[in-house]
């Protein structure tokens, strides 16, 4: 069954609607982020800086195609920058429906200057 998915600019909101569909609509939410900082028991911040954007971009490719293999419908919330390789594009349109979150810039910077 396709999924639901939510992209967007860091800080937009993602997480949070995420758990709140996933409330809702009883079913599995997979927020990408925690998955591959709790498989690598580090931070993206930490990921990034230890071994590189390459290295963590192969991470999120390859969170997708784990997330191909779950059964039913389920909320997919993705990290910031996932949507930017044509390679996990493909692979999201196979899993279902994407949504964009929009936020104000201002509203962005605050909540990113919050988290610094």
């Amino acid at each position: 069954m396709k999924s639901l998915i939510l992209e967007g600019f860091m800080g937009c909101g993602k997480s949070s609607v995420a758990l709140q569909l996933a409330k809702e609509l009883d079913c599995p939410l997979f927020d990408t982020d925690t998955i591959i900082e709790k498989d690598e028991d580090r931070s993206i911040n930490e990921i990034f800086e230890s071994s590189g954007e390459e290295y963590f971009r192969d991470l999120e490719t390859k969170m997708l195609e784990k997330l191909m293999q779950e059964e039913g419908f389920c909320v997919i919330s993705l990290g910031g920058g996932m949507p930017v390789r044509e390679e996990n594009r493909k692979l999201l349109k196979k899993l279902g429906t994407v949504v964009y979150i929009k936020a104000p810039a201002d509203l962005l910077y605050k909540r990113l200057e919050n988290e610094s």
